[in-house]
Formats: structure tokens, C-alpha cells, sequence
């Protein structure tokens, strides 16, 4: 099974700690099957369904979230409720779905 979505998340993760070494990127794994039970207490210690893929700190105390969508992959209601908590918020959020749009994003952030 091929699966576009993980390999370009994939190749974004590697040009970010390639290209920013002092940024921190890590992916947030909120999908995935669970038991009821599982997805109960999940929630109940902070999951929250529609963070971003990838969340992104760098220097002077900034952070920005990446959803990643392959294709033509399309926001789900709860993602769209967080990017809408993120823009509120001033907060960076961008959905991208190429290595380069991720790459002018980060540029665009002044990722350092």
C-alpha cells in the first residue's frame, strides 16, 4: 500500500532538521486505531482531533504547525476548527502539499 501523505511528511521532517538544526520539529500523532477505552483516556489527557501533522519551534520563542496533505487531500471539520484556533491566535499554520510549498513556508515564517 502506498501511502504519499507519510513519504512527503517524511521528506519535510528530513529538510527541516537538515536545513534548520537548531529548530525543533516533531509530528503529532493523534491518528491512528484505538480501543473506546484507549481513545477515552487519550482525550481526557489532552488529545485533541485536527492538531497539524507538524509543529515546528525555533528561535526567539515562535512556533508554527504544518498539516501536510498529499494529492488532493482535503481538511477534515476539526482541522479546520484548528487553523481557525491558530489564526485567532496569531499563531503560523499552513497546509501544504509539496516539499517546496513546505520550504517557502519556513522561509516565509523566517524559520531559523
Amino acid at each position: 500500500m502506498k501511502r504519499p501523505e507519510q513519504s512527503l511528511q517524511k521528506s519535510i521532517v528530513t529538510f527541516i532538521r537538515t536545513a534548520y538544526p537548531r529548530a525543533v520539529c516533531f509530528h503529532v500523532p493523534n491518528g491512528g486505531g484505538r480501543s473506546k477505552i484507549e481513545a477515552a483516556i487519550f482525550k481526557s489527557i489532552g488529545v485533541m482531533s485536527g492538531v497539524a501533522d507538524l509543529c515546528i519551534l525555533w528561535k526567539g520563542g515562535h512556533v508554527g504547525f504544518i498539516e501536510v496533505k498529499a494529492g488532493k487531500g482535503k481538511l477534515s471539520e476539526n482541522q479546520l476548527k484548528f487553523m481557525d484556533h491558530c489564526v485567532r491566535l496569531g499563531i503560523p499554520w499552513e497546509c501544504v502539499n509539496s516539499l517546496e510549498q513546505a520550504q517557502s513556508t519556513l522561509k516565509h515564517w523566517g524559520v531559523s
